[in-house]
């Protein structure tokens, strides 16, 4: 399964510009859209919330809800893989 970022990346050129403000948004700010209410993001990527219900389902996501949660596990990924990362970096070897 893709990402939502890829995901979100991938529709953009074909999306409609309501889609377009809303898709920025979310590939901008991907961090803050588990918080945001459907209508908060619409507020802030100045589309309506039937349009951004729309483009999740045009993504693949069963809602708004299904794209949050989905995104939330990347999120939750990314930043295991980083932190692991930088403890690697640390090691020091004999």
């Amino acid at each position: 399964m893709k990402s939502v970022l890829i995901r979100a990346k991938q529709y953009l050129p074909t999306a409609s510009g309501a889609e377009q403000g809303a898709l920025r948004y979310l590939l901008e700010h991907s961090e803050e859209i588990p918080q945001l209410s459907v209508k908060e993001l619409s507020q802030r990527s100045f589309s309506s919330a039937a349009t951004i219900v729309r483009l999740c389902k045009k993504l693949g996501f069963e809602g708004y809800r299904d794209l949050q949660k989905q995104l939330l596990f990347e999120i939750a990924v990314r930043t295991q893989e980083q932190t692991k990362a930088v403890s690697y970096t640390h090691l020091t070897l004999p």
